[in-house]
C-alpha cells in the first residue's frame, strides 16, 4: 500500500512539473513542502537548508500570519537561524546577512540598501490596539541560562559600522576612485513639522543613552581623540553651521568657536589653581588668569 501512494505522489508532482535536464525541477504552478494548499510560489512548513561547500543557510519564514498563539507568551518569527557548533573552529558565524553588490555600468542608481526593517501599522477595521514597544532594530547579546561553559569575549558590539576598502586581488587591482559627497556612519532623520499630520508624538529624543553602570568600566560616550586645532574627529560639533567645537585635552576640556579656543576646565592640572584661559588662533595671544588670586 505505501509503494502504491508513493508511486501517486511521483506521478502528481511530474503531471504538474516537467524536467528539463538532469538535476533541473520546474514547477509551473506552487510547489508546497509540508503543505497541501501552497498559496506561493514555494511554501515550505519547517525548516529550509541550503548547504554548500563549508557554507550552510538556514531560513526559516512566514509572509502572512494571520493566528499565532494566544497571549503574551505567543510570538512571530519572519526569520530566524541558529547555529550549533562542534568541536572543530570556524571561521565566522551570521544570524543574518544581507549584502548588495553594484557591478552594472548602468548611468544612475537611486539607492542602495543592505538590508532594511521596518514596522508598518494600519487597519480598515475600527477599534483600538495598544503596542508597547516598536522597535526598528535591535542587536543584543545574551547567555543561554543553561549554559555550563566559559567563553570569553575580546570585542562586543551593539553596532559596528565601517568603510574601507572590500579585499582584492593586488595583481589586478584598478586604482579607479569611488567619490563620497558625504559619509555618516549614524543619521537620525527629523521628521520634519507638517509631515505628520496624523502621528502625534509626545517625547521625540534623537539620541538616549541610560546611564551604564554594568561594567567594571562605566562610559556613557566615548570621543577617543587628541583634541588639536585643526583636527576634530573626536570633537563634539554643534551649531547648525558647525561652528563651535568642544573636544578633550590631556588638562582640561576646551571650546573652539573659530577664533578662540577657551579652557572650560576651571583648574589647571598641575597647581590645581582656578584659572581662566583662552587662546586666540588667528593672533597667537593667550589669556591666562589665576582667578584665585583675582578674587581676593
Amino acid at each position: 500500500m505505501k509503494k502504491i501512494i508513493l508511486a501517486l505522489v511521483v506521478v502528481i508532482l511530474i503531471a504538474g512539473s516537467h524536467v528539463s535536464t538532469a538535476g533541473d525541477l520546474i514547477v509551473s504552478g506552487n510547489l508546497g513542502v509540508g503543505k497541501d494548499v501552497p498559496t506561493a510560489k514555494l511554501d515550505v512548513i519547517g525548516k529550509t537548508t541550503i548547504t554548500n561547500t563549508n557554507k550552510k543557510i538556514g531560513f526559516s519564514a512566514s509572509n502572512t500570519l494571520d493566528q499565532v498563539g494566544i497571549g503574551e507568551g505567543a510570538f512571530a518569527i519572519g526569520a530566524s537561524y541558529s547555529a550549533t557548533l562542534d568541536d572543530s573552529s570556524i571561521g565566522q558565524v551570521y544570524g543574518l546577512e544581507a549584502a548588495v553588490t553594484l557591478t552594472n555600468t548602468a548611468a544612475t542608481a537611486k539607492r542602495l540598501t543592505g538590508a532594511s526593517f521596518s514596522s508598518r501599522i494600519g487597519s480598515d477595521v475600527e477599534g483600538e490596539t495598544n503596542i508597547e514597544e516598536v522597535i526598528g532594530f535591535k542587536s543584543g547579546l545574551a547567555r543561554i541560562y543553561t549554559n555550563i561553559r566559559n567563553y570569553s569575549i575580546t570585542d562586543s558590539y551593539g553596532v559596528l559600522t565601517s568603510i574601507n576598502e572590500a579585499n582584492f586581488d593586488t595583481e589586478n587591482f584598478v586604482t579607479n576612485p569611488i567619490s563620497i559627497t558625504n559619509h555618516y556612519h549614524h543619521f537620525i532623520k527629523d521628521p520634519g513639522i507638517g509631515k505628520l499630520e496624523k502621528l502625534d508624538i509626545a517625547n521625540l529624543t534623537g539620541i538616549w543613552i541610560d546611564q551604564q553602570t554594568a561594567g567594571t568600566n562605566n562610559y556613557g560616550i566615548v570621543l577617543d581623540g587628541d583634541g588639536a586645532i585643526g583636527d576634530y574627529g573626536a570633537a563634539l560639533v554643534l551649531g547648525a553651521n558647525q561652528n563651535a567645537y568642544v573636544y578633550g585635552k590631556p588638562d582640561g576640556v576646551y571650546v573652539y568657536d573659530g577664533t578662540d579656543e577657551t579652557k572650560i576646565s576651571p583648574h589647571d592640572p598641575d597647581t590645581g589653581e582656578w584659572i581662566y584661559y583662552s587662546k586666540n588662533t588667528k593672533t597667537g595671544v593667550v589669556k591666562r588668569v589665576n582667578m584665585e588670586k583675582l578674587v581676593k
